[in-house]
C-alpha cells in the first residue's frame, strides 16, 4: 500500500514536472554500480553531446561522490533532487529495469532497457519461481502497471534479430507486447572496449581504479588468462569439480613456470557487496584462491568489459563474455564440469555440447591440458576455431555499432 502511494504521487508529479529531451539519466544494477552498458553509453554522451545534460542516478554516495569528483552530474536516486531530474529526463537508460535508476520516477518517463548480453544459458522465470515478488500477482498492481506502461513506453535494445538463434531463444520471454514498446538491433555499447572502430581512447571509459588496475597487470608483463565463470544456485562458481588443495597449488607452479597469471572475476550476484538473497558464503572461493601469487581477484566494482581485451586467453562456461570476447579472435576455453545438469535446469539457448568455436574442458585435469597448448604454442592455439568464432561473432551481433543507433534512437523519441 505504501509502495502504491509513492507510486501515486509521482505519477501526479511526472504531470505536473515537464520532461526535456535534453536531460537523460542512467543507471545500472538497481542502483548501487557503476557498470555495463548504461556507463558506457554515458560516458560516450558526456565526450560528444556536450548540448545533452546527463546524470547518472545511484543509491551509492561513493559512487556518486566519485561521479562529481570526475566532472560528472549524479544524484542519489530517491533524493528529492534524484526524483526531480528522473522526472524532467526524457530517458530513463538501464540494463536490467526501472530500479536500476529509480524505482519511482522510472516508471513514469520512457525507458530504454539496455541489457546485460547475449545469454547462453536460459532466463527462465521459473529459475527464481519461489522469489517472484508478490505485486506481479496483484490484480490492482498489474492493472496499474499497465496502464503506465501504455503511457510510458517501454524499448529494448538487442544485439540481433534472429529469432531462431540466441539470445532470443533465452530472452524472448521478455519482449511481450505488453512489456516491449519497440526492440531497437544494436551492438552492445560496452563492446568498445572489444571493438573500438571508433578509434577513441578507450580510458575515457575507464574509471580511475580500472585504469590503476590495468596499469598494475601491465608491470607484471605476464601472460594474462581469464577465468570468468557465470553464477550458479547453491554451488561453488570457480573450479566447481576442485577443492585439493595441492591441485591449486599444482595450478600456481604451472603459472609461475610458463610466465602467466589467471584474473578471476565472479558473477555479480557471487559477491557481497551485491546483497544479493541467493548469495552464500559457504559457496565463495574468491578470498582462497586470491591468496595465491599467480591467481589476482578483481574487485566488485570494475567492469569486466574494461580489463576483458588484456587477456590473452578467457575460460569461462555459460556466460555471455564469451560473445563480446569474439571480436577480439582468439581463443576461448569452455570450462564446465557440470554441462550435464546446467543443459537440463536452467537450461542452454545454445548448444555447448557440440559447439565448435572454443576449446572444451569437462573437469579440471582437462584444463591444465589446455593451457598447457595455449602456453605451447600461443599463436597456434589461437588459429584454431578462429573461422567458427567469426562466423559465430556475426550471427550473435547483427552490426558494429554500439551508439549510433541507439543514440539516433534516443533523438528521435
Amino acid at each position: 500500500m505504501i509502495r502504491f502511494l509513492k507510486l501515486t504521487i509521482c505519477l501526479i508529479f511526472s504531470i505536473l514536472i515537464p520532461q526535456s529531451k535534453k536531460i537523460l539519466v542512467f543507471g545500472d544494477r538497481a542502483g548501487i554500480r557503476f557498470t555495463d552498458n548504461s556507463r558506457y553509453l554515458f560516458f560516450y554522451y558526456n565526450l560528444f553531446f556536450k548540448d545533452v545534460r546527463c546524470i547518472w542516478l545511484t543509491k551509492d554516495p561513493k559512487i556518486q561522490n566519485y561521479l562529481k569528483k570526475k566532472g560528472f552530474e549524479s544524484y542519489i536516486s530517491n533524493s528529492l533532487t534524484g526524483l526531480y531530474f528522473g522526472l524532467r529526463a526524457s530517458w530513463h537508460i538501464f540494463n536490467y529495469s526501472e530500479e536500476d535508476t529509480s524505482a519511482y520516477s522510472g516508471k513514469f518517463r520512457k525507458n530504454i532497457n539496455l541489457f546485460h548480453g547475449c545469454a547462453i544459458k536460459n532466463c527462465n522465470r521459473k529459475y527464481f519461481k519461489n522469489n517472484e515478488n508478490f505485486e506481479d500477482k496483484n490484480l490492482f498492481y498489474s492493472f496499474f502497471n499497465n496502464l503506465r506502461f501504455k503511457t510510458f513506453k517501454t524499448f529494448f535494445v538487442f544485439p540481433n534479430s534472429k529469432k531462431n538463434f540466441i539470445p532470443w531463444q533465452s530472452w524472448m520471454q521478455y519482449f511481450p507486447e505488453n512489456k516491449c514498446s519497440k526492440l531497437i538491433v544494436s551492438n552492445l555499447q560496452r563492446n568498445i572496449m572489444m571493438n573500438n572502430n571508433y578509434n577513441l581512447n578507450l580510458n575515457s571509459f575507464r574509471t580511475d581504479k580500472e585504469i590503476d588496475l590495468i596499469k598494475e597487470l601491465d608491470l607484471k608483463k605476464k601472460k594474462i588468462i581469464g577465468y570468468f565463470p557465470t553464477f550458479r544456485f547453491n554451488s561453488k562458481e570457480l573450479f566447481i569439480d576442485e577443492d585439493n588443495e595441492d591441485k591449486f597449488n599444482h595450478l600456481n607452479e604451472f603459472l609461475e613456470k610458463n610466465n602467466c597469471i589467471i584474473l578471476i572475476k565472479k558473477h555479480q550476484n557471487s559477491y557481497s557487496e551485491d546483497k544479493n538473497k541467493f548469495y552464500d558464503p559457504k559457496f565463495d572461493m574468491f578470498s582462497r584462491l586470491s591468496t595465491y601469487k599467480n591467481i589476482i581477484g578483481i574487485d566488485y566494482d570494475i567492469d569486466l568489459a574494461s580489463i576483458m581485451s588484456l587477456c590473452d586467453t578467457v575460460i569461462s562456461d555459460y556466460s555471455s563474455l564469451m560473445m563480446d570476447y569474439l571480436y577480439l579472435n582468439k581463443g576461448i576455453i569452455i570450462y564446465a564440469p557440470d554441462i550435464e545438469n546446467y543443459s537440463k535446469f536452467p537450461g542452454l539457448a545454445f548448444d555447448l555440447k557440440n559447439q565448435k568455436f572454443a576449446y572444451s574442458a569437462k573437469n579440471f585435469g582437462e584444463l591444465l591440458k589446455i593451457l598447457e597448448k595455449f602456453n605451447k604454442d600461443e599463436e597456434h592455439f589461437h588459429q584454431i576455431h578462429a573461422l567458427e568464432r567469426l562466423n559465430l561473432r556475426k550471427k550473435v551481433f547483427e552490426n558494429d555499432e554500439s551508439f549510433k543507433t541507439v543514440i539516433d534512437f534516443i533523438d528521435k523519441y
